[in-house]
């Protein structure tokens, strides 16, 4: 791991499951795995009974540095990356994204982000959670609302530990099951809020630019 940290004469270091990686390199360990996996309706429970002991080798064989991973984090892990897919394949012409899956901030009392994306002076804290689509829109944004505050709080735990010269973004996307076993298919927003969290990295990105690039613009 690249990230480290100076903190009463110690040196900290970040962990995480996948880190410091370019987005298309995430997709492809994603990809490695050999899977089209569907995002299933039904509890975190019910979903890891029916995978089973088919992905635990790969991901605690990546989990070197964190420990404890449990049933219902498998199964996010692996609904996340099918979401990130999405991203990935709607940024392939921007360069230099990096990525870190799980990231453990910190002096942070074992608190992880989802994901941390970072270009340019800008850091993305991504947090992913599952919604089940036929609960009703109040309980939609308590659910956003929780989520928001915890990466809000995330960020500020980072936000300590790297210059200030950085800017943090904290962002949630809530997603909702594809497939019902007992239906042929199930609407849902999923591509789309994929799409538009694309469309977001992409005006920070080019809106960020470096030193010599704001020189440069003075020029024409």
């Amino acid at each position: 791991m690249c990230a480290f940290v100076l903190w009463g004469g110690k040196l900290a270091k970040a962990k995480s499951l996948f880190h410091s990686i370019s987005l298309s390199n995430l997709i492809a360990k994603y990809q490695d795995i050999g899977f089209d996996w569907q995002i299933r309706k039904g509890s975190m429970e019910q979903r890891y009974s029916k995978v089973k002991g088919k992905y635990e080798e790969f991901f605690v064989s990546q989990f070197k540095d964190i420990e404890r991973i449990k049933n219902h984090d498998l199964i996010g892990f692996l609904d996340s990356l099918s979401l990130m897919k999405i991203l990935h394949d709607q940024l392939t012409d921007l360069k230099n994204i990096d990525v870190s899956m799980e990231f453990l901030i910190p002096y942070a009392n074992d608190k992880r982000i989802d994901y941390v994306l970072s270009f340019k002076n800008t850091i993305i804290l991504l947090e992913f959670s599952y919604f089940d689509s036929q609960k009703s829109e109040k309980q939609y944004m308590e659910k956003y609302h929780l989520k928001l505050v915890q990466v809000m709080q995330y960020e500020k735990l980072l936000q300590n530990l790297i210059s200030s010269r950085i800017k943090t973004i904290p962002y949630v996307v809530l997603y909702s099951p594809e497939v019902d076993d007992n239906k042929e298919s199930i609407k849902n927003s999923n591509k789309n809020k994929m799409i538009e969290l694309a469309e977001f990295v992409r005006t920070l990105y080019y809106k960020d630019l470096s030193a010599t690039e704001e020189l440069s613009n003075l020029f024409t």
